[in-house]
Parts: structure tokens; C-alpha cells; sequence
């Protein structure tokens, strides 16, 4: 039997500010990338917005050390323990893969495109003792992959669309 772990982000500690700067700071880069979001109708710039604070909280649980802290348990329960971690979003693997490495760790995401390397990052994982986590992205990694090797799972950020989790 599974029980979920859930935190939740009490402490403020200037969230709103710091999503609104980080809305700021994201919206421009889509405006030099793609032109103003005037041109877009209200409810795409709103989901785009909403999109960002859902990166953002995703990301800022990383930086916190909520997801780590619970990595770092498991990890150190069990040396026989690995650990897929799931996430929405590229910028949460590059923060997860540059705290614990290449050595013990491997990612599988968007940018891995062919199938013959998702399936050699797969074996590497299961067979390899060293590598003891996987990141890994919900939609990249939801279909067709191996990963016997695990024991252990961890959800950082829930997709919206429930059916995409299954």
C-alpha cells in the first residue's frame, strides 16, 4: 500500500512577489520571443500566467528543499533504494540533475528524443547500482519505459490532467 506524502507551503515568505517577478521576468522573454501578449486573447495570456506560477512553485520546492530533503531521506533509508522523481517541467530536472550529478543520477525528458536512447538511459538505471535516481519528465516518460529498477516514487509537481498521472 502507497501513502502519498504531502507538503504544503505555509511560510509566505514573499511568494506572491516572488511569483509576480517571476511572471514579469518570463512574460517579457515570451514578448521578445514571440511579440506582445496584447495580441493574445485574455484567456491565453491568464493560462500562460498560470502555467508560470505552477513553474514556479514546482521549481521553488526544489530550491527549498522540500523535494531534496524527502530525496535525501529515501536515499539514505535504504543504499539499495532508487528513486524516480517526476516533474512537469524541464528547469526542475536541470535543478534536480545538477545537486546530485551525473553519477547518481539520470534524466529523461522532451530533449531525449530518440528512442533507442530512452531505452540505453533506462538500462543504465535499472542495472547500474550507482544510479539511484531518475528525473524525469510526466509526458516524456509516460509511455513505454522500463524502470524495474525502482523502488521508490516521488511526484514533485501534479499534472493537469489527471489522466496524464496514470
Amino acid at each position: 500500500v502507497r501513502t502519498p506524502i504531502f507538503y504544503q507551503m505555509t511560510d509566505k515568505k514573499g511568494y506572491d512577489k516572488c511569483i509576480n517577478d517571476y511572471n514579469e521576468r518570463k512574460i517579457e522573454e515570451f514578448k521578445e520571443e514571440f511579440g506582445d501578449m496584447a495580441d493574445l486573447n485574455f484567456e491565453a495570456a491568464e493560462m500562460t500566467k498560470l502555467l508560470l506560477r505552477r513553474q514556479f512553485c514546482a521549481l521553488q520546492k526544489i530550491k527549498d528543499g522540500i523535494t531534496t530533503e524527502l530525496i535525501d531521506i529515501k536515499l539514505e533509508e535504504d543504499d539499495s533504494n532508487k528513486i524516480i522523481v517526476f516533474t512537469n517541467f524541464t528547469a526542475v530536472i536541470d535543478a534536480l540533475y545538477d545537486k546530485y550529478g551525473p553519477e547518481m543520477s539520470c534524466i529523461i525528458d522532451g530533449r531525449i528524443l530518440k528512442p533507442e536512447e530512452r531505452l540505453r538511459i533506462c538500462d543504465e538505471f535499472n542495472e547500474n547500482p550507482a544510479k539511484r535516481l531518475i528525473f524525469i519528465n510526466i509526458k516524456a516518460g509516460s509511455t513505454g519505459l522500463n524502470l524495474t529498477g525502482a523502488n521508490k516514487e516521488i511526484i514533485n509537481d501534479m499534472d493537469w490532467v489527471p489522466n496524464n498521472m496514470l
